[in-house]
């Protein structure tokens, strides 16, 4: 990791400007998804990430300029239920700040989402999600500094780390120059959780290896 660059966890006072930076990423790599009314959506997600805060604050990391949130990362460990926050809160929400029917766009979409990135964990195998680097601060170097912080979480009680990405996004060649190889997408045990949801591919990095490269440089 860059020693100049310093990884936070998440508090609760960074919510508001973590769900500006996952608007961001769902229109990019999810288009479609939300309808474009940006306080909206920031409303949408800011109370959604305030719903879950015990889990977010426990699990999730940011890194900062001049206190302004400007990248986002988070880890689900295997111990994690495996499970969509899909709630009745979840509902009144989206059609509260986005109207009825954008509202049930986004559940829709949300629903193919949470098929891919809550597919079950093999044993020892934690998950790197919702790795998000504000425009107007990439090339800095934050999305290696915060997939090396977790990476690093990750080794106390995993030997694998694995990420998803959505098919066509451009991404899989930064994680590729971070060690992480394709695999075999885990499968869903229901039939319509494997046919309705996004396309995406899967990679993963053996965090075993990488400790034992860095016991032998040592």
């Amino acid at each position: 990791m860059d020693r100049n660059t310093a990884v936070y966890p998440t508090e609760e006072r960074d919510l508001p400007q973590v769900a500006e930076l996952l608007v961001q990423l769902y229109h990019e790599e999810a288009p479609g998804m939300l309808p474009g009314w940006r306080q909206a959506e920031c409303n949408l997600l800011s109370s959604l990430l305030y719903a879950s805060k015990k889990i977010i604050l426990k699990t999730s990391y940011v890194i900062k300029e001049s206190e302004r949130v400007v990248a986002y990362a988070a880890f689900a460990p295997a111990s994690l239920p495996r499970h969509s926050s899909f709630t009745v809160n979840l509902v009144i929400r989206s059609c509260s700040e986005l109207g009825f029917e954008n509202g049930i766009r986004y559940l829709m979409e949300y629903i193919k989402l949470t098929h891919v990135v809550c597919a079950p964990l093999s044993y020892g195998t934690g998950q790197l999600h919702s790795l998000v680097v504000d425009r107007s601060s990439r090339g800095k170097g934050y999305g290696r500094a915060l997939c090396n912080h977790i990476e690093l979480v990750a080794r106390r009680q995993h030997d694998t780390l694995l990420i998803y990405v959505l098919y066509g996004n451009a991404v899989t060649d930064f994680y590729s120059r971070l060690g992480y190889e394709l695999v075999k997408l885990p499968q869903q045990r229901s039939l319509l959780k494997r046919w309705y949801r996004y396309r995406s591919i899967a990679m993963s990095k053996s965090l075993l290896r990488q400790e034992t490269t860095s016991l032998l440089c040592h």
